[in-house]
């Protein structure tokens, strides 16, 4: 009984060390990428509202329905940071 309970131990052990020395997947880029909003702040939009979120290599672009906007950005590391935008 104690041997099979050192077992168990000891894989469960094994499996949580592996299982932490995996390497952490990369980030995907935001490059070509499409956002679109669908709720603000736990609220639904207006009924027919379409605000998007276009991303290219180093700027962004957007139409929210009236008005349009874009700029630049930058990430570094867990930092994201907009440039210029408009």
């Amino acid at each position: 009984m104690i041997v099979k309970k050192t077992i168990r131990i000891n894989f469960l052990l094994l499996t949580l060390f592996l299982v932490a020395c995996q390497s952490q997947a990369e980030p995907e880029p935001l490059n070509g990428s499409t956002w679109s909003l669908s709720q603000l702040n736990g609220h639904s939009l207006v009924a027919g509202s379409h605000i998007e979120l276009q991303f290219d290599l180093d700027t962004f672009s957007g139409f929210g329905g009236c008005n349009a906007y874009g700029g630049g950005y930058q990430i570094s590391g867990d930092q994201f940071a907009v440039e210029d935008g408009i």
